[in-house]
């Protein structure tokens, strides 16, 4: 387990996201001092356009730079990615949907994914998987949808 990690907004805004194996810090604006001690430890400054990956079960880090304009999608109802993997994007819808999405498949899980999602509509969302990424998405009741590859 990577341990805690901590993140001191120097100056606004960042935005900040913990996924089921990685912590993800964006900045848009600003700069945000990340620190981890521990055995490993980790001290960064991140300016606008950077993104920070700590993965919680290693502890590797990421540096990667992103483009400020696909920061904060969520605030205005949208999913925005690159790159991510597929497993991250139903996690991220799934928490805008009324039920329980299942993701069958290992090989589905770790496909890479870019796109706009409306999380306003998470069926539509899914559904917009279906096609591009090779998986087929049922509704098996208005609470459980399953995603699973073709």
């Amino acid at each position: 387990m990577a341990g805690k990690i901590r993140c001191q907004i120097v100056s606004l805004p960042a935005v900040g996201k913990s996924e089921s194996c990685t912590a993800k810090i964006s900045i848009a604006r600003g700069s945000v001092e990340v620190e981890r001690p521990g055995k490993t430890p980790l001290k960064k400054t991140l300016e606008p356009g950077q993104r920070l990956a700590i993965d919680r079960k290693d502890g590797a880090v990421l540096m990667t730079d992103v483009d400020p304009a696909l920061m904060g999608g969520w605030r205005s109802g949208r999913l925005i990615v690159h790159g991510a993997r597929l497993s991250d994007v139903v996690d991220a819808v799934d928490r805008y949907h009324p039920g329980t999405i299942t993701l069958i498949g290992r090989s589905v899980a770790d496909r890479r994914v870019t796109g706009v999602f409306d999380l306003e509509n998470p069926q539509k969302a899914l559904r917009s998987l279906a096609s591009p990424y090779r998986v087929s998405v049922r509704k098996v009741t208005p609470w459980n949808t399953i995603v699973s590859g073709d």
